[in-house]
């Protein structure tokens, strides 16, 4: 497979001059205020608690190839709580992906960091569903508190923390490309999994959009 080197990420935002595609969000929300002291006390949001606002996803392909996916919006829950964002077929099998930038990102198509939004973690997941677990292993798969794990991974791109200091380049370190002519083939579809944090020392009337880029 011939893999074309993409424009420099550096070149590349979450902005979209052809025109996007917005449909309501068809993956998973939650938040947790608590979860220093209660990894249980999340709140479910759009779309398994419909009385919450209403979470979209927009999507664009740019010039040059880069495919772009902005998840949002999401309401501030207030200083210090994590914010939990699932979606499944983000990339497609068989797609090969040059370059990636998963971050937080403005309605302008900025990218946002920290503070006053840290990235806890981002999981790029071939499947994520405890029911192929339970036909492949006849058991659920339990934590060391025994409770259920929601996800029996296979790892294609693990990220935690994602920024750099400014001095290595801040925001830009959220990011993964290859040298020219290679690149990484998904044979099975992608699924993102990802937490965003608000810092503890800001106050926000509302959270950045989460941008998914890849080429």
């Amino acid at each position: 497979m011939t893999v074309v080197r993409p424009q420099s990420l550096d070149a590349a935002s979450g902005r979209c001059d052809a025109g996007w595609r917005e449909s309501l969000f068809s993956g998973a929300y939650r938040s947790n205020r608590e979860w220093w002291s209660d990894n249980l006390a999340w709140q479910e949001g759009w779309p398994l608690n419909a009385s919450a606002p209403p979470v979209y996803e927009r999507r664009c392909e740019r010039a040059g190839g880069w495919r772009v996916l902005r998840i949002g919006p999401f309401a501030s829950r207030g200083a210090g709580t994590k914010h939990a964002i699932g979606m499944e077929n983000v990339v497609a099998a068989g797609e090969c992906v040059a370059a990636s930038l998963l971050s937080p990102v403005t309605e302008a198509g900025e990218l946002v960091g920290e503070p006053p939004i840290g990235v806890h973690h981002v999981h790029v997941l071939s499947h994520t569903s405890i029911m192929q677990d339970v036909k492949a292993w006849g058991f659920p798969l339990l934590d060391r508190h025994g409770r259920r794990f929601h996800y029996h991974p296979q790892w294609a791109d693990h990220r935690h923390g994602g920024q750099c200091d400014a001095a290595r380049g801040g925001v830009a370190c959220m990011n993964r490309s290859y040298p020219a002519g290679y690149g990484q083939r998904y044979t099975e579809a992608a699924h993102v999994d990802l937490e965003l944090v608000e810092a503890p020392a800001e106050s926000l009337q509302a959270l950045p959009l989460v941008l998914v880029l890849w080429y």
